[in-house]
């Protein structure tokens, strides 16, 4: 068996289940990338722009209805109203929407349910746990129910 002296930042993925301590569902922080931040933020002025405009007609209608317009004025109002890029979303969703979009952009990370891998380290006292790509995600000291008795631990004892 090969001793370590430090934690692997990968394992093979083909031999994570087989070597497995342990396996958890856990709830993992995941960094954004630098692409993903792009895309969440052309999303965000995406829907900030489509809020605007269901804003902008919501305003126009709200006009008409409450000043005295004869009916024809009215119809002209709502006749110069564009509809084009509003989307299926009401403005009450698009804000809460946002809400989370930038929420998520502060942060830079998401909150992702994964499976764990627990791969024991007894000569470094450690318990690393990957994800199912064989990445590093955390470790955590080994519990005495974990640890290997020794000849050494065996002899103390006795």
């Amino acid at each position: 068996m090969k001793r370590h002296k430090e934690i692997d930042p990968t394992f093979p993925v083909k031999d994570l289940e087989s070597n497995a301590y342990c396996i958890v569902k856990e709830e993992v922080r995941v960094d954004y990338s630098e692409d993903q931040l792009v895309d969440l933020k052309a999303s965000f002025f995406e829907l900030n722009s489509t809020k605007d405009k269901r804003e902008i007609i919501q305003n126009a209608i709200k006009e008409a209805m409450t000043k005295d317009f004869d009916e024809d004025a009215v119809l002209s109002v709502l006749g110069e109203i564009n509809v084009n890029g509003i989307g299926n979303t009401g403005i009450k969703s698009l804000k809460s929407e946002i809400k989370a979009l930038l929420r998520k952009i502060n942060s830079g990370y998401d909150i992702v349910r994964k499976k764990l891998f627990g791969i024991d380290y007894q000569e470094l006292n450690l318990m690393a746990f990957y994800d199912e790509e064989g990445q590093f995600v955390y470790q955590r000291g080994l519990t005495p129910s974990e640890r290997q008795t020794s000849i050494h631990s065996l002899k103390k004892t006795s």
